[in-house]
């Protein structure tokens, strides 16, 4: 008997990133995602996702302060557990 396909849910994978830095010169960044697997063996994945960075450098007077905003879609190939390869495209403004 064949076996039942995964539900959507079940192949639905959240990740991302989150960066802080504080000092005269002040940068955070928010970059979350979520990714589908797309082979049964959940080996390839692609996904979506979106980029926030605010940065504030204080040692220029006025302050030089700016925010990036950005939006990415990537696809992943997991070679073993603990390594995998990643390509994306990320467009910021």
């Amino acid at each position: 008997m064949p076996e039942a396909p995964r539900p959507w849910k079940d192949r639905i994978w959240f990740g991302g990133g989150l960066g802080l830095s504080f000092g005269s010169v002040t940068n955070i960044a928010i970059e979350p995602m979520v990714g589908y697997k797309i082979t049964k063996n959940g080996k390839l994945s692609a996904g979506i996702g979106i980029s926030y960075q605010y940065f504030r450098d204080n040692r220029y007077t006025p302050a030089f302060e700016t925010s990036v905003y950005g939006g990415r879609i990537f696809t992943r190939y997991r070679i073993i557990e603990q390594l995998f390869a990643h390509a994306e495209i990320l467009q910021t403004s």
